[in-house]
C-alpha cells in the first residue's frame, strides 16, 4: 500500500479496522470494475466504515479499480458479462482511493475519468512488472535446463566447460589455485548388465547426491561429466583441501552401500577418483589442468580402484602422488 497525503492530514498506512468494516459484498463491484463515489455521509456505506471515515476525517472519497489491462480493455468495450465478471477476480490487483476531508465533495466527471485513467495505468504498470518477473523466471527455468543434468539434477557437461574456462581465467589474473576432481563409478558397465539400466539411473542419482553433498563452498562445483563419469570443480582450492573432497567424496559413495555383486573390488558401489590442482597463469588453458586429473583417475584404476590420487601441477611440471 502507498498513499499521498497533505502534511495536516493524518497518514492511513499501517491503519486497520474489523473485516465487518468492509465486506466482501462491499468491494465486489469494484472486483467486478465498477467505480465508487462517495460524496458525504449521506451516502453511508455502512456504520462501522462511516465510523472509521469519520474518525479519520475523511468526509468523500472516490473509488477507482486498479484491473489488468486486458480486463479494462474489455470493460471499456461492454464486453463482460454480469455473470463471468465476478468469476474474474484474478484481474483485480488493487483500488486507488482519492479522500477529500473537511467537507462533502460531489466527484466531478472530468475527476473520476482523471482518475480511472490513473487507475489504467497503474495496472499496466504493475501488468508490465509481473510480466517481466514472468519472463525472468522463464529464462532462469531455461538456463536451468540448459545447464543441468536431466537425470541427476548436477551442472551437465556444457556447464562444467563453461564454468572451469571462466573460473580458470579469474583465479589465473588472481594467481589463485583451483582443482578438479574426476570420478568414475567402479565397473559400472558391469552393474547395469547385472541389475539393468533402470537401477543403474538410481545409482547414478544416489551417486550424484553423495558428490554433491561433500561440496562446502558456494563456489564449487559438481557436474556429469559423461556417463558414469562426474567432475568436481574447486576454486581456490590447494591440493590439501581437494584431496580431503575427494576422500569425503569417496567415502560417501562407499556409505550409500549400493550392493554390486559384479565388483571385482568390493560388495557394494565404490569409487575412483583423480585429484590435479595448479595455479593457472595468464594466456594458459585448462586442458591441460582436466588431462591431469584424468591421468590420476587412470592411475587410481590401475592401482586397484576405490581410491584418490593426486597429480599437482607446479611449474607445468607434473608429478603424481599417491593418496590411498
Amino acid at each position: 500500500m502507498t498513499e499521498a497525503v497533505a502534511p495536516e492530514w493524518p497518514t492511513l498506512l499501517g491503519e486497520s479496522f474489523p473485516k465487518d468494516c468492509f465486506p466482501r459484498k462491499f468491494y465486489r463491484p469494484q472486483i467486478e470494475g465498477d467505480r465508487m463515489a462517495i460524496a458525504g455521509a449521506s451516502n453511508p456505506v455502512n456504520d462501522c466504515f462511516n465510523d472509521f471515515l469519520e474518525q479519520m476525517g475523511i468526509v468523500s472519497k472516490l473509488v477507482v479499480p486498479i484491473l489488468n489491462s486486458e480486463r479494462w480493455r474489455s470493460r471499456q468495450h461492454g464486453e463482460e458479462t454480469g455473470q463471468g465478471r465476478w468469476e474474474d477476480a484474478e484481474s483485480f490487483w488493487g483500488l486507488l482511493v482519492a479522500h477529500h476531508d473537511g467537507k462533502p465533495r460531489h466527484w466531478q466527471e472530468w475527476e473520476v475519468e482523471w482518475l480511472s485513467a490513473l487507475a489504467t495505468q497503474a495496472g499496466i504498470a504493475i501488468e508490465q512488472s509481473q510480466l517481466y518477473e514472468q519472463l525472468k523466471a522463464a529464462n532462469q527455468e531455461l538456463h536451468r535446463q540448459a545447464t543441468v543434468d536431466g537425470l541427476t539434477q548436477v551442472a551437465n557437461r556444457r556447464r562444467f566447460d563453461e564454468y572451469l574456462l571462466q573460473e580458470w581465467r579469474r583465479l589465473a589474473r588472481h594467481h589463485a589455485p583451483i582443482s578438479l576432481i574426476m570420478c568414475d563409478v567402479d565397473f559400472f558397465k558391469r552393474y547395469n548388465d547385472g541389475y539393468g539400466h533402470l537401477a543403474g539411473d538410481d545409482c547414478l542419482k544416489q551417486v550424484a547426491a553423495a558428490i554433491a553433498g561433500a561440496l562446502k563452498r558456494p563456489g564449487d562445483l559438481a557436474a556429469r561429466y559423461g556417463g558414469e563419469e562426474f567432475a568436481v570443480i574447486l576454486p581456490h582450492t590447494d591440493a590439501v583441501g581437494a584431496f580431503c573432497v575427494a576422500e569425503e567424496i569417496r567415502a560417501r559413495v562407499f556409505g550409500l552401500q549400493i550392493p554390486h555383486g559384479n565388483s571385482a573390488v568390493n560388495s557394494c558401489v565404490t569409487m575412483s577418483l583423480g585429484v590435479a590442482t595448479a595455479v593457472p597463469v595468464p594466456l594458459s588453458a585448462p586442458e591441460e589442468l582436466i588431462a591431469a586429473a584424468d591421468e590420476a583417475l587412470y592411475c587410481a584404476k590401475e592401482r586397484g580402484r576405490d581410491r584418490v590420487i593426486q597429480k599437482v601441477i607446479e611449474n607445468w611440471e607434473l608429478g603424481i602422488e599417491d593418496g590411498a
